[in-house]
């Protein structure tokens, strides 16, 4: 199994992996000053293979398996809730959810939400208060999208109950510089450990924090590497894996553990329709998987529709976003690790 020792090895590389999609978005993009959609979608299609590359080594030094799976999917559900003030109101529900499947001795799946913002000199361009409320307080809501030909999620509201290690901030700068700020174009797309970090791609912020828009106090690589330890704050909420999500009921003490399998299975879905899942998705969706496990984990539901990568294969270049009646899914980055 992990060693708590192998941490910082496993940060700085998440750093590196992190960073290359950043960098990837500022050299493809056409506009000056790529929006979220197009960070995201570079975060999924560069960062989250190279992640599974760079963290391989250490796997299996420690002799434990591991699997990455990563999905870029635009248009995320809706939540809807009342405000303090008894007033209905609706927002995305976030842009990407994060999970660690542990396996083997001792299961454990931890989940994050997060929702991205884009930040320049260290504060975000805009601020969404009926967002910042849900991840404040998350109040009972219920998840839709309107304009659907028919609804996949559960009817109903939901209640969470406490959330506080749950939902985040990801704020991604338009501006992000390091030293030495030398990058490479191809793998292994390492730099020194040391580097300092002047101003990070990506950081994570807490909701309570004031102001929220602010760059978070922790990188992302540092966050989704706490994910597979049992730190202290934790790292996204532990949950429980529903295999049988039909049969799950709302209203059960198990709101928070259904929702999370939902966006899964709804995202491996959307995947699913498309006959080549490694190119020619509609609206520029991307979908990737790298490593293997000695076990099927029956809550994973991509392990069937994602191949595993093959040399020479790329995920599709296109990005249009045009929008589409009939959607749903989320940005999802499973992380699968199994240890005997």
């Amino acid at each position: 199994m992990l060693r708590h020792e192998d941490y910082e090895e496993l940060r700085w590389r998440a750093e590196a992996a992190t960073f290359r999609g950043w960098y990837q978005s500022q050299r493809d993009s056409t506009s000056a000053a790529p929006d979220e959609v197009d960070q995201t979608y570079r975060l999924m299609r560069w960062s989250t293979r190279y992640l599974a590359e760079l963290w391989k080594p250490i796997f299996e030094q420690r002799k434990v398996a591991m699997r990455i799976s990563g999905v870029f999917c635009h248009k995320t559900p809706l939540a809807k809730f009342k405000d303090t003030g008894g007033n209905e109101r609706t927002c995305e529900l976030g842009d990407l959810l994060v999970v660690h499947d542990r396996l083997g001795r001792e299961p454990c799946r931890r989940a994050a939400l997060m929702q991205a913002k884009r930040t320049v000199r260290g504060t975000a361009s805009a601020s969404d208060d009926v967002q910042n409320e849900l991840y404040r307080r998350f109040p009972p809501f219920s998840l839709s999208r309107k304009g659907f030909k028919k609804t996949r999620f559960k009817q109903g509201e939901r209640n969470v109950g406490d959330v506080d290690s749950f939902a985040r901030f990801a704020l991604v700068a338009d501006d992000a510089w390091m030293h030495p700020h030398r990058v490479y174009d191809r793998p292994p797309f390492i730099w020194p450990r040391h580097a300092n970090w002047l101003r990070p791609a990506w950081t994570i912020s807490h909701p309570k924090q004031d102001p929220v828009t602010s760059v978070g106090s922790e990188t992302f690589g540092s966050f989704i590497s706490g994910m597979l330890f049992d730190t202290h704050p934790a790292r996204g909420r532990t949950v429980q894996p529903i295999p049988d999500l039909g049969s799950a009921v709302l209203g059960t003490g198990l709101d928070l553990d259904i929702t999370v399998q939902e966006l899964l299975d709804l995202t491996a879905r959307r995947i699913a329709k498309s006959k080549h899942p490694w190119g020619g998705l509609p609206r520029g969706i991307v979908a990737f998987q790298d490593g293997t496990l000695p076990s099927p984990n029956p809550a994973n539901p991509f392990s069937d529709i994602l191949p595993p990568p093959r040399e020479g294969m790329e995920p599709p270049e296109d990005t249009s976003v045009e929008d589409i009646e009939d959607e749903e899914g989320m940005s999802v980055i499973l992380i699968e690790t199994f240890s005997d």
